[in-house]
């Protein structure tokens, strides 16, 4: 079965940033009770009894304007974990590079995404819509960090 979701904790609009990460955290926590339970509401309980995978959640979190220091992308972080109902995420992910209009924002990030894998949050770290350049650029900072990326 699938057992690694991605989303992101701007999926939904205006009041419901983070909607899909609440559903998912929902969803799994459904799953994990009919799972063990061996009435079903869904009838699919005898299928997911043997099914022995937790969900991973690859969540990429939005670079707003307001989240400028390493310390605001790690409480985004510590949010979206609260609202996916997890411990840890498998990948932590920048949303997108902001390189083009906030370039002192990006090296804040990047250091945000180490500091959650340092604290024990994620399994690795990761971005996403990234070019070439900002992707090595980024690699290379994570590397010197020990942080693995994905």
């Amino acid at each position: 079965g699938v057992t690694i979701f991605d989303t992101g904790d701007s999926y939904g609009t205006l009041d419901l940033n983070g909607r899909a990460e609440i559903l998912l955290g929902q969803f799994e926590r459904r799953y994990l009770e009919e799972k063990s339970s061996s009435k079903s509401m869904f009838g699919i309980g005898a299928y997911v009894s043997n099914a022995s995978n937790k969900q991973q959640v690859a969540t990429k979190l939005a670079p707003y304007p307001w989240r400028v220091t390493r310390g605001s992308y790690v409480k985004a972080c510590k949010e979206s974990l609260k609202r996916l109902e997890q411990d840890k995420l498998a990948i932590a992910q920048t949303h997108w590079s902001t390189a083009n209009y906030n370039v002192f924002q990006e090296g804040a990030l990047w250091e945000g995404l180490g500091d959650m894998y340092d604290e024990g949050l994620c399994e690795a770290v990761g971005v996403s819509n990234y070019g070439p350049i900002q992707l090595g650029k980024f690699s290379n900072r994570m590397k010197e960090r020990d942080v693995p990326i994905a």
